[in-house]
């Protein structure tokens, strides 16, 4: 199983997941995303890759200046039920992804990502019911970290 975490600069406070089974699925969905976004495919148009897991799209738009999107696949645990992904946009896009085989064990390993952070930042951003979601503003860029659950169904499935 494969995850396919994607950011643009539309909402980079709020990254999409995608879940596949194998890793042709994982690409297809990645470069699809890529095309809807940038209008064009990434084969053909401003769009570097990085060894088949990651791209990075730019398109100009007159109204904002430069517009981006990344793309970064990551392999799962088989077992896998629930992920926890940190991302940070804004000065540079990366994404960190660790597979757990129960939302316990997601749960933990959210507490270990927060603990890392969180202490170095301005503002808190989430939800008082939602334990499961947090967003950071440094300042100069948001950093987030989420737990997702891994719902497969067919070859390709969004995060819930």
């Amino acid at each position: 199983m494969y995850v396919v975490c994607m950011l643009d600069s539309d909402n980079y406070s709020e990254p999409d997941v995608i879940f596949a089974d194998d890793i042709e699925t994982a690409r297809a969905a990645a470069k699809s995303n890529i095309e809807a976004f940038v209008g064009c495919a990434p084969e053909v148009c401003n769009t570097e890759e990085h060894d088949g897991e990651r791209w990075v799209a730019q398109k100009e738009n007159e109204r904002t200046g430069t517009d981006f999107m990344v793309a970064e696949i990551y392999p799962l645990i088989p077992e896998a039920t629930h992920v926890v992904i940190r991302w940070h946009g804004y000065d540079g896009v990366d994404f960190n992804v660790h597979s757990f085989m129960s939302f316990d064990e997601a749960a933990g390993g959210f507490l270990e990502e927060k603990a890392e952070v969180g202490c170095e930042f301005v503002y808190e951003y989430y939800d008082e019911g939602n334990q499961d979601y947090i967003l950071f503003d440094t300042g100069d860029e948001w950093i987030g970290i989420e737990i997702k659950e891994v719902v497969m169904s067919g070859e390709l499935k969004e995060a819930i």
